[in-house]
């Protein structure tokens, strides 16, 4: 025979023995989509492959803390951190409820002590009234508050907060904005003031916070001799000073204005006394957005719900008692709140026992309107008068 035909005989069956071979060696493999018999499997799963030995393990999944434990007999799962030491959790937060904050808050309003006012035989009368005034920018009707100011019997001063300080034109209301504590300029002078303001939204906390600010502030008027820089001094807030006395005396009374408020009448006996307060209170909502958009969204740690108009007359001694025996956080409790403005002072009065549920007057606070407005527009905003019903609106507003 042909030596070459020998060789491709040769070559054919080795080729044949090794495809027989590789056949039955694909029938025994435990390939993961097919079954014992070598076909492919129903579920299309088969089974599992085995990882061998030099094969690298798949990394643990999420919660899978068999890999960088290092405490072992740690069930926090931290996955290789050491449990938090200063960090509290808040599952671990002992009050009812789940943050520090609230808890250590609702603390103080239970042991919040009730206000005892300082007997007195015969109420000192008010001497000095200050306005506490919230704009936007300017007080349209400067002037006329002027002159209301220059008619009264007792002395008035005005401390403003506006939503743009940088936008009033008027140099008399600038003198009497709200400025940051100074600071020191160039050699012993300060630098110039600066404006505080919380640019407040319609129906915002803000607007409780800037009220608190006023409150503060004319808490500090008469207690400044020292100030002898008059861009901070409180004197630049005075419109008429009556005692003729430098520094102005401290305030008896404050009276919360808008930039739209229009004096119409001079002071009345229970307004020049030092004692009195007119809040017009009330435990209950008026209507349905005063339920659901403000008592309702009162934190519930506050367990009395008062309103008032935003417009009141405080006296000094329960102005006092809010700002020094509340907590400074308190307002707080009112961020969900629509118009908030209306329900922290009278809510705080209600706290320290100032003003009760009772319907009726009591000996240091009149419940009654101190300003006049018409609500039957709506309950988010009073209806707006025009000039032409100035005359009508003052016989109605004095009549109350």
């Amino acid at each position: 025979l042909n030596p070459a035909i020998m060789d491709f005989s040769s070559q054919l069956a080795n080729l044949q023995k090794s495809a027989s071979a590789a056949q039955q060696g694909g029938n025994n493999s435990t390939h993961p989509n097919r079954d014992n018999r070598g076909s492919p499997s129903r579920n299309g799963q088969g089974n599992r492959p085995n990882f061998n030995s030099d094969r690298r393990r798949p990394p643990p999944r999420h919660g899978d803390n068999r890999r960088h434990n290092n405490n072992q007999n740690n069930q926090n799962n931290y996955y290789g951190r050491e449990p938090p030491n200063k960090r509290q959790r808040r599952d671990h937060v002992e009050g009812p409820y789940r943050s520090p904050k609230w808890n250590n808050l609702k603390r103080a309003v239970d042991t919040l002590p009730k206000f005892q006012p300082k007997e007195e035989a015969t109420p000192s009368p008010c001497s000095h009234l200050c306005l506490l005034a919230i704009t936007i920018n300017e007080l349209p009707l400067e002037a006329i508050w002027r002159d209301w100011a220059e008619r009264q019997n007792i002395s008035i001063s005005l401390i403003c907060h506006a939503k743009e300080p940088n936008k009033v034109q008027s140099e008399w209301l600038k003198q009497r904005l709200l400025v940051n504590a100074p600071h020191a300029g160039r050699g012993n002078d300060f630098a110039a003031p600066t404006y505080h303001t919380r640019y407040p939204a319609w129906g915002s906390i803000e607007i409780t916070r800037a009220m608190l600010d006023l409150s503060h502030e004319s808490c500090k008027v008469g207690t400044d001799a020292d100030m002898k820089d008059p861009r901070f001094s409180t004197n630049r807030y005075a419109i008429s000073n009556k005692t003729d006395s430098t520094p102005l005396p401290k305030v008896d009374k404050v009276l919360f204005i808008s930039e739209t408020c229009l004096p119409i009448a001079s002071l009345s006996e229970d307004m020049l006394s030092s004692s009195v307060s007119i809040v017009n209170a009330r435990d209950t909502p008026n209507n349905g957005f005063s339920r659901q958009l403000q008592f309702e969204k009162i934190h519930s740690l506050v367990p009395k719900k008062f309103k008032a108009d935003q417009w009141m007359m405080l006296s000094r001694t329960h102005l006092d008692a809010i700002l020094q025996m509340l907590p400074p956080n308190f307002w707080e409790c009112f961020v969900d709140c629509n118009a908030s403005d209306e329900l922290y002072f009278p809510t705080a009065l209600a706290l320290l026992g100032i003003v009760v549920a009772d319907d009726t007057d009591q000996i240091v606070v009149r419940k009654k309107r101190i300003t006049y407005a018409d609500w039957s527009m709506g309950p988010k905003n009073p209806a707006t008068f025009e000039a032409s019903d100035l005359k009508k609106v003052v016989a109605e507003a004095r009549n109350e």
